[in-house]
Parts: C-alpha cells; structure tokens; sequence
C-alpha cells in the first residue's frame, strides 16, 4: 500500500469516528479500494479539494444507517479478520514456543564437556536445561512453575534419560543430539499421559479430546438452528422477490432493497456453513485422534503389564507415540478457538438491519402461490447487458460452448447464476450442481437455475461474463460471496488487506547527534570554591533564624479585582439667590441738653441702632401711606411688604399698586 492509500485511510478513519462510527483501518482500506474499481480517481497529495472529496464520499458511504450492502461487507471483514487474527495469534505463540525450544536445543548441542573441577556442576546446569527443553518442547511449560508437575516431569525424564547418562549423550554427533532431544520431549510426554490413564499421575494434563466434542456439538446445534432460521427467511424472499418481479422492473426501489437484503442473509447463511463444516471436520479428526490415543494407551498397558523392566526397543515407540497424538490432540483444540472466535463475531449480525418483508407481502405471495399463479409468469429483465439470441442452440455451437445436465460438482462463481446477476441487477440466485443446468466453456463449469438462461448465456458468454464483472465492481459486497477475489479482483481481497493492515506502519524518522556528548556522571550542583561554599551555609545557617507570618482578613479572602459601570452625574450649574451678610447692633450715646435755654437740662440717652443689612431699606407711600422694604434677590429689586408692584432699579422709582403717586425710597 503507498502512502497516500494510507493517508486516505486515516482521514476516513478519523472522520467516520468525528460522528460517533467506529470503522476498523480495514474496512475503510476495502472500501478505498472498492471506490478505485468503481473509476472514482484517488486523492492526489498534492491536490487538498480532490483529498478532501474524496474522503468525504468514501466516510459517507461507511456511515450509511440501515444498509444491508454496507451491513454484508461488514460481516465479511469481521469473519475473516476473527479468522486471520486469532490463527496469527495461534501461530505466534507456537513460533515462540518453538524458538524457545530452539534456542535451548542450541545451547544443549553446542555444551562442550571437559574434565574439570567444575564438571559436576556444569553437568548439572545442562542437566536443568535438557529439563526445561523438554518441559516446553512437550507442551508442559507448567512444570516450570507448578512443584508437582515438576517433580512428575523430572520422574518420567529421570526414568528415559537418567543423569549419569549425559557424558554419554554428549559423546553424540550434533544432528544425533538434535534428533535424541525432539523424541525425548515425546517420550516423557507419553509417560505422564500413561500415567494419567491409570490415575498415578498426570496432573495438571488435560485431555483434550472429551471438551472438544463437547464444545463442538454445543456450537454445531447452536449453529444449525441459526441456519435452518436463515434458509426459511430466505426462502421467503425468493417468493416475494420472484412474485414482485413478474409486475416491477429489475432496479425498482422495492426489489432492489429485497435483493440486498437477500443477499446479506446469503452472506450469513455462507459462514454458517463455513463453521458448521468446520466443526464437523474438526470433530471427526478429534475424534479418530483419541481413538488411536486410546488404542495406543492400552498397548502400552499390554505391553509394560505387572512387570518390572520393559525393553526400550518396545515401549518407548508407543510412548512416542502417545506424545505425538496428544500434542496434535491439542493443536485441534486452540484451532477450535478460532471457530468459537468466528461465532461470537457473527452473534452481532444476526439482525443488521430492519427487514422490508412485511406481512402485506408475505400474504400476497401465500395468496398467488395458493391460486397457482406464483410462479406462472417470467420476471422482468433488465435491458442492460446483452440481449435475448433467438436461436441460442446455434450461437453457443459458433463459441464452442457446450450445454449439460447437471452432474458437476466444481461451478466457477460460487455456483451463483451468472444470466440473473447480469439481466436481474446482481440477484444471486444458486444453482444445482447436481440436478441444474451446466455450461460448458473454455474448460470451465458454469452452473444456472433454469434452461433459458443456460442458454442464453452459452451464446454469449464473453459479454455475459464482462457484464458480471461490471456488476461485481458496483455491488462489492458480491465479490468475495462469488469467490472471485483472490483471481479477477485482487486490490480487494480481504485477506491480505488484513495483513497489511495489522502490519504497524513505517516511517522515515532522523535524529540529530550531538557533535560532543554530555557526560551523564556530571555533577553540576559542584562548588570547588571554597569561600562560595562558606557563603551559601552562612545564607543556610541565616534562614534557619527567620520564621514566615502570614495573615489573611476577610477583605482579602477570595479577593479579586471587579469592575463596576454607573451613571455619572449630570453637569449643572447653581446660582445663589440672595448674598447676605451680617451687621451687629450699634450702641450709640447722646448728650442732650447742651444747648437751649437755661431750662435745657442736660441728660446722656443710650440706644442700640439696628440699621439691618445694606440692602434693606425703607419706603413709605406718599398717596396710600404702606410701608414696608424691599430687597435685592440678586436679579432686581423685589416688594417684600406693602401693596407695591415693585421698584425700577434704573430709576429708583417704585411703581403703587393703585397707580397712586410714586412712592420715594427713604433711608434712616
């Protein structure tokens, strides 16, 4: 895959999981692909409108909600990923375990012994690696763990391959050893399972044959029942999809969401099969392994008896034997994990979808099948594809293709009709191998539901087969059903898609040396200078004397700076109205008496004068006799008493009430 594929499916990825879809990296690659077969151009690096678009439609398409199409690629890539994955799984973990062994196997045939003071003791250590070969080579890697299996392994070694004969063993050739070590793994296997037999031993060693049938069985019913509900739906559709195509063309709405819905439970219908054989095939090789285990264990039984010594030439044989039959008991049983995985991805699409068939049509269908007339008239085809050959017989003579009854086992596409998928808009509809129709073509088998359409096909069976690969790149849901993947379509091949997928993905990636490296073992909390050390412990030695207060007021407690937004106050001006002031009374003394006649007598008179303020003064009326004052209010002269209308500043003169004659302000 190039970098840009993979560009593309990240930003899918990454969109479809934005709107709350989780796509896996491989179905949103097998849906890149299938947009390639289709014509739609892939994104350009360097263009971002034709990236984006282009994602945006491939993410659209992912996210379609109830869509049997989308629904059947689903299921496909999830049974084929359940499949893929855990068989890698499986397969690690053997390839581990063997590489284990392997490396022990090396360090056991390389061993070189000499005599030495430490002879003892290097015999000894190979001695526990001879042990631990066996226990992993042999399936048994709990021994290394658990005490009691331990002991039983080193039991049944001890008792093949006892210590004094190491010097022996490694008097050998190397492939000798290498042989000798893989039937020892074998053999002391074969003990511990005999003694499992006659309940002295074999603890911790479970036989594998009695959980796989039992599971076995358990996941056949389980399936069979899912497929005999499956057949009857489908059978339900075919009714109605062949009663409505008598009246409605080939790409109405209707049939078209009829023939999706079909052919996801075709789909479904195909890996139940798949599994139910797989269970079947896998239950049949269980169970003759653990007939030749059981056979095996009563020969060794026959064989070592009530007596005491047993030759080796006769025994260690069927205990090998009996090592190899559990070991590939075993191997059964993790490949029926791989089963067991299948069926548990498959539980979530037992209903993908909400079914168009309603009751309305069912009754229909019932009704026109019970009158006869169900299955009297020919659909409707499309007139897409090649047209009907009046005189099939003849053209299929011209192209060499041969028409036969049935009797073929081995039917190119599945068995699928390849006239329906082409004139009915990519209806699958299976065909007999046995009691059908078969064509004959280039040395290839091609099965059909009818005769016409046998025949039709046998005079044009070039275009007919161009025309289904056109159908198949715009339904891929059709393409790994049809069986068609691996050979016309390989870009789309779920298999290696996965495996490209789980590959974790490279890049070019660069690191700058430093030209002079730092040493780690630098400490640049270091003070050579003395004087600088004297002056950091005085600093230590002051701070030890100081204290830290601290005090927090209520103003201060979750303080913090606000802003507040008021009304400012009018600008205005005032003017007073009346200046005043303050003037005290006035003490005065007079002497009267000084002057006159003789009878003038003098006396001293004493009288405070309170004048007012300057402003006031006095008025008398000269023709109505008021009197009052006026006062200056700042603006003019105001009448506070009397019958006055008031007074001319200008004049001095104050104008009467009555129009009387004017009346003169008097001052005391």
């Amino acid at each position: 895959m190039d970098d840009t594929t993979r560009k593309v499916v990240a930003d899918v990825v990454r969109r479809c999981r934005e709107t709350g879809n989780d796509v896996t990296p491989t179905l949103a690659c097998f849906m890149v692909r299938t947009m390639q077969l289709q014509g739609v151009a892939l994104a350009d690096k360097g263009s971002t409108e034709s990236f984006e678009e282009f994602c945006a439609q491939c993410s659209e398409r992912l996210t379609l909600s109830d869509s049997p199409s989308l629904q059947n690629i689903k299921m496909q890539i999830a049974v084929e990923e359940a499949n893929v994955l855990y068989a890698k799984a499986i397969a690690k973990a053997t390839r581990e375990r063997d590489e284990r062994a392997a490396t022990m196997e090396r360090e056991i045939i390389s061993a070189v012994v000499e005599s030495s003071l430490d002879e003892v003791l290097l015999l000894d250590n190979l001695y526990r690696t001879v042990f631990r070969y066996v226990a992993v080579a042999g399936g048994m890697e709990i021994a290394l763990s658990d005490a009691q299996v331990e002991a039983e392994t080193f039991a049944a070694l001890e008792s093949v391959f006892p210590h004094h004969g190491l010097r022996r063993f490694f008097g050998l050739s190397g492939s000798e050893k290498a042989a000798q070590l893989k039937e020892l793994a074998s053999i002391v296997l074969g003990i511990r399972i005999f003694n499992r037999s006659i309940g002295k031993g074999g603890r911790r060693l479970e036989d594998p044959a009695p959980p796989y049938l039992a599971q076995a069985a358990h996941l056949r019913e389980d399936l069979g029942a899912k497929l005999m509900a499956t057949e009857r739906l489908m059978g339900q559709y075919a009714g109605v999809i062949s009663f409505k195509a008598q009246s409605m063309r080939p790409g109405s709405e209707l049939l078209v969401r009829l023939r999706d819905e079909q052919t996801n439970r075709q789909a479904y219908a195909s890996a139940l099969r798949r599994l139910i054989d797989g269970c079947a095939k896998g239950a049949a090789a269980v169970a003759s392994l653990a007939d030749q285990l059981s056979r095996e264990v009563v020969s060794v039984q026959q064989l070592v008896g009530a007596k005491n010594s047993v030759p080796k030439e006769k025994v260690y044989p069927r205990l090998d034997a009996l090592g190899a039959l559990h070991f590939a008991l075993a191997e059964e049983r993790r490949a029926q994990g791989v089963l067991q995985r299948v069926a548990d991805r498959l539980v979530e699409f037992t209903k993908p979808f909400k079914t168009s068939l309603s009751n309305q049509l069912l009754h229909e269908t019932s009704a026109s099948q019970s009158s006869g007339k169900g299955g009297g008239g020919a659909p409707l085809l499309d007139d897409a594809g090649p047209g009907a050959v009046e005189d099939p017989i003849l053209a299929a003579a011209a192209v060499g293709a041969e028409v036969m009854d049935g009797g073929v086992t081995m039917l190119q596409y599945a068995g699928y009709d390849l006239h329906a998928l082409v004139k009915r808009t990519g209806l699958l509809i299976p065909a007999n191998a046995f009691t059908g129709t078969v064509v004959s073509f280039s040395g290839k088998f091609y099965g059909f539901a009818g005769k016409e359409s046998a025949l039709q096909f046998a005079a044009q069976p070039e275009e007919y087969i161009k025309d289904a690969m056109d159908r198949l790149r715009a339904q891929p849901e059709l393409i790994y059903m049809m069986g068609v993947a691996s050979g016309e379509f390989p870009t789309v091949d779920i298999a290696p898609i996965i495996d490209m997928m789980s590959t974790p993905q490279s890049c070019d990636f660069g690191t700058q040396t430093p030209t002079h490296f730092v040493e780690n073992n630098i400490d640049k909390d270091y003070e050579w200078n003395e004087w600088a050390l004297r002056q950091r412990a005085l600093h230590l030695a002051n701070l030890r004397q100081k204290q830290t207060h601290g005090a927090q007021t209520y103003l201060s407690h979750f303080r913090r700076e606000n802003t507040m937004q008021v009304w400012l106050p009018k600008e205005s001006s005032a003017q007073t109205a009346v200046a005043k002031g303050t003037t005290m009374p006035q003490p005065k003394r007079y002497i009267g008496g000084v002057r006159g006649g003789p009878e003038a007598t003098m006396n001293v008179v004493s009288l405070e004068l309170d004048i007012g303020q300057p402003h006031e003064f006095w008025y008398y009326g000269g023709g109505g006799g008021e009197i009052g004052w006026i006062g200056d209010d700042g603006m003019g002269w105001e009448l506070c008493f009397g019958r006055s209308g008031g007074i001319d500043t200008e004049t001095g003169c104050i104008g009467g009430a009555r129009g009387g004659p004017e009346m003169k302000p008097h001052e005391f």
